[in-house]
């Protein structure tokens, strides 16, 4: 009778261990990085998706001429702060 015990003890251990293994797996875990909540305007969205499908040169010139990088640095600076450096 003492081994059934013994036995029964030790299913039991392995069983909770087993249930504190999966709640620390499901529940431990790192949360995902959320997108920021300042999106781009639809028109700035709508303006980049404007682009030339051709391959002369002088459309991808006036592509990368329309391009507007005036906000990039501050865009820059705002990934900076989000990031901590």
């Amino acid at each position: 009778m003492d081994s059934k015990q013994n036995s029964k003890i030790w299913i039991a251990i392995v069983v909770i261990v087993v249930v504190i293994a999966a709640a620390w797996f499901l529940f431990a875990r790192p949360e995902k990085a959320t997108a920021p909540d300042e999106s781009p305007t639809d028109a700035s969205i709508s303006k980049l998706q404007k682009v030339g499908t051709s391959d002369n040169v002088s459309a991808i010139e006036s592509d990368l001429n329309a391009t507007d990088l005036s906000d990039l640095t501050g865009e820059m600076g705002a990934i900076e702060n989000e990031l901590g450096r």
